[in-house]
């Protein structure tokens, strides 16, 4: 009996180096913040308005990319690719996909960040773009490669 639609054949997560980091990250800023509010609390240090709040934005950006790298995904289905994060989902039926890119972009500061976007058939439907920063195996690079290249 085949697969059913909307079965997912293979999750991709990102990379184990991304997760480590965001994790380290975390740690990291996490132990910054309990030395500066401990010094704060013990009255050690009398404590500036930015060593209480630098500590504290740096530990809930090392968590909120902790959280991202461990809840994203993208998932090939038997009829769709899905991208999904922590607040959000979006599917593109094979069917709907007119043909792919891969881009790069550099921000302000020069790093680039490689993309694959897919669009759809409909012109009127977003485009579906994630980072390529997910264990993408063999399996998905022919899959991806059977889809038309657009030019950029």
């Amino acid at each position: 009996m085949p697969p059913q639609s909307g079965h997912i054949i293979q999750r991709y997560h990102p990379k184990w180096w991304l997760r480590i980091f965001a994790l380290g990250f975390f740690g990291f800023s996490f132990a910054g913040l309990i030395h500066f509010w401990g010094a704060i609390a013990s009255g050690d240090q009398p404590g500036t308005l930015t060593e209480i709040l630098i500590p504290a934005l740096l530990t809930l950006t090392g968590l909120g990319i902790s959280i991202y790298f461990f809840t994203t995904s993208v998932s090939l289905e038997t009829d769709a690719i899905e991208v999904k994060t922590l607040f959000s989902r979006k599917r593109l039926a094979f069917s709907e996909i007119r043909g792919h890119r891969e881009i790069e972009m550099a921000d302000s500061d020069g790093l680039k960040t490689r993309y694959i976007d897919l669009e759809p058939v409909d012109r009127l439907r977003p485009n579906l773009r994630f980072q390529r920063i997910y264990n993408f195996d063999a399996a998905f690079d022919r899959w991806l490669s059977k889809i038309p290249y657009l030019d950029p």
